[in-house]
């Protein structure tokens, strides 16, 4: 909600009165008010429309030095009236009765109200604004300052004696403030505060130059009134140049600095590189680009209660944007609030150390999972018990040799091996059969084959940890770098949620986390999704394998965005340009170049390596072959023996 100051100057009009203090509420009934025709004109009303819109309802403040009641009866009940009928929004009512060199009210801000201010003389306002660092009246950038400015004496000011008259309240209210919509009705050839003729509008423009000082105060007629409140609407969208702090650093992937000889050493590419020069050429200002002086990238507060890093940079006014991309999230009710519509999404996720290698000889083993070796067995049970009923149903008998044999004879076709015994086939079910079996032999162990060169081929690792209770029952103390991370499990009251909260620690060497996590594999880190593909890519042992594993299940993700001071003058206009470029597609764009830039850096520093030392296949490779070949040798000759014993039995009982 803009809120909008209403300011009523009153230049030697208003004779002295008492010193008290009152607060009231006015309200006016259906009666028709004794309006006059200067309030009632069609382009005074044009002109607080334009200025009140928004407004819930308005407060007035008088501020004046020599005060007659009747005279702010009569104003305030003229003014109640026109709103009330005219632009239909109740008003509150602060005055001061004494002399303007202290002020005892405090006016609660509400960003639902507008407020309107009544003063003798230019110096009580600006009396009233230095007074009021003390008092605290919470004014925003928001806020608009409407003032209507009488004086008694005719006389007409040239274009320049408005710069002189005007320009140090225009500053004021500027750099103190930063309130963008300054408007100063000035009726000094006019005994009523608002005449065609004898009334000029003066604004301000802060963007401007004149010489070498930023700030223009620029002049208008009454009948430039719409000119005038659409030029007021659009005083961002075109900012000439005007220097504006930007706090950025280094935060991969989405901040990536340029490093070319043609471009400033302070370039930045990704999606925040892009937006921030998106942004500069659309709203055509200057990025004063500077890093957080402590140190602390995106900051917090601290136990002392102060803020630092960039988020620090944005309270205490050091910067007037944020363009890193920031969780959107509290941060300990900092005077802060973001750029909408979100910029990007991204998860929490933990990495961990990556499992172990299976050894060589079990790769055997992993070839097959229990349900493909049940239905395996399953199948040829059903297919030997299939031919004993083809068999039986021929007539022939069936005892527990036969049996044996028929099973024996699946099983060689299921492996392709050679069979005798085919021209006894006499019946064409059996022919069918068997030639089916036959081809269902060669699909399993072409199969079989596959696997087999697939899993000597690549290397395969014990299960991972993929779930958040597999986190919890490793043990692993988990570590994060960023103040802000360290409440990712206290969303929840669950158990493991519980757990692994008490496990997270703070740690100041991000870098250093991940490298015992990769060889000494005894912690545990939090991190972004977006950054874990660069940390999965970055370590990795002698063969190319990964040493560090992002678990699947994420505890949390947030939406980013930028980070302005709260009320900024800047943040419509922010919103805006972000809004079009999420729409356009190029922040996902950008998103994308910056993956693909990283993964073909990654490719072409593997691409060198292999040029480097190819890499050729060893004994060690082939052990699982060596093992099957030896375990099959074994096998052989183990049956071997049993059949020589069999037949010196055999030979034995026949003597």
């Amino acid at each position: 909600m803009t809120r909008v100051l209403f300011i009523v100057l009153l230049h030697d009009f208003l004779a002295c009165f008492g010193h008290t203090y009152s607060f009231r509420e006015l309200h006016v009934d259906g009666r028709r008010d004794g309006i006059g025709g200067d309030i009632d004109d069609k382009s005074f009303r044009i002109l607080t429309k334009c200025f009140f819109n928004n407004a819930q309802y308005i407060t007035l403040i008088y501020i004046v030095d020599n005060l007659q009641s009747e005279v702010v009866t009569d104003i305030s009940t003229e003014l109640t009236g026109f709103f009330h009928h005219r632009i239909q929004i109740p008003i509150k009512t602060f005055y001061e009765l004494k002399d303007a060199t202290t002020y005892n009210f405090n006016v609660p801000s509400d960003n639902r109200r507008d407020v309107l201010f009544i003063t003798e003389n230019i110096n009580s306002l600006i009396q009233y604004l230095d007074k009021n660092q003390i008092n605290i009246t919470q004014w925003t950038a928001t806020d608009n300052f409407f003032i209507i400015y009488i004086k008694s004496l005719k006389t007409r000011l040239y274009p320049n004696d408005y710069e002189v008259e005007y320009g140090e309240l225009f500053q004021i209210i500027w750099t103190r403030y930063k309130i963008l919509k300054v408007l100063i009705l000035d009726n000094r050839r006019s005994s009523r505060f608002w005449h065609k003729t004898g009334t000029d509008i003066v604004t301000f423009n802060p963007f401007l130059k004149v010489g070498n000082i930023r700030g223009m105060v620029q002049l208008y007629s009454i009948t430039d009134i719409n000119i005038v409140c659409q030029r007021l609407d659009h005083l961002v969208d075109d900012l000439h140049g005007y220097p504006i702090g930007v706090t950025i650093f280094t935060a991969y992937p989405y901040a990536v600095p340029i490093r070319s000889k043609q471009m400033d050493s302070k370039s930045y590419g990704g999606v925040d590189g892009n937006s921030m020069n998106v942004a500069a050429q659309f709203m055509n200002f200057k990025p004063i680009i500077h890093r957080p002086k402590d140190k602390v990238k995106f900051g917090y507060k601290t136990e002392e209660g102060t803020y630092v890093g960039s988020i620090g940079d944005i309270v205490y006014g050091k910067s007037d944007i944020a363009f890193n991309s920031h969780y959107i999230r509290n941060y300990d009710n900092a005077e802060i609030q973001f750029v909408v519509p979100p910029v990007i999404y991204d998860a929490i996720v933990i990495l961990v150390p990556k499992s172990q290698l299976i050894p060589r000889w079990m790769d055997l083993f992993e070839c097959f999972s229990l349900t493909e070796l049940f239905f395996l067995l399953g199948f040829y049970i059903i297919s030997v018990c299939f031919s004993i009923f083809i068999k039986r149903y021929l007539g022939a008998t069936i005892n527990i040799y036969e049996t044996v044999r028929i099973a024996v004879g699946i099983l060689k076709m299921f492996l392709t091996i050679p069979i005798a015994g085919t021209k006894q086939l006499t019946s064409f079910s059996e022919r069918i059969f068997v030639s089916s079996c036959l081809l269902v032999g060669v699909l399993i162990v072409t199969a079989i084959q596959v696997t087999l060169v697939t899993e000597i081929s690549s290397p395969n690792y014990y299960p991972d940890i993929n779930t958040l209770e597999q986190l919890e029952e490793s043990g692993l103390p988990i570590s994060t770098s960023y103040q802000n991370l360290v409440d990712i499990f206290n969303y929840s009251d669950s158990p493991i949620m519980t757990s692994l909260a008490k496990k997270v620690r703070l740690e100041s060497n991000n870098y250093g986390i991940k490298e015992r996590i990769a060889h000494k594999m005894d912690y545990a880190a939090v991190t972004t999704l977006s950054n874990a593909q660069h940390f999965l890519k970055r370590y990795t042992g002698p063969s190319d394998n990964p040493l560090l594993h992002a678990v699947r299940e994420t505890p949390r993700g947030y939406f980013l965005s930028y980070v302005v001071p709260k009320h900024s003058p800047y943040v419509r206009h922010l919103n805006y340009v972000i809004s079009v470029l999420i729409e356009s597609g190029l922040v996902k764009k950008w998103n994308a170049d910056q993956f693909w830039e990283h993964r073909l850096a990654v490719g072409h520093n593997h691409t060198r390596a292999e040029k480097s030392k190819l890499y050729a296949y060893s004994m060690n490779d082939l052990q699982t072959a060596f093992f099957v070949l030896a375990s099959g040798l074994s096998c052989g000759v183990v049956a071997f023996i049993v059949e020589m014993m069999v037949a010196f039995k055999l030979f034995s009982w026949d003597g």
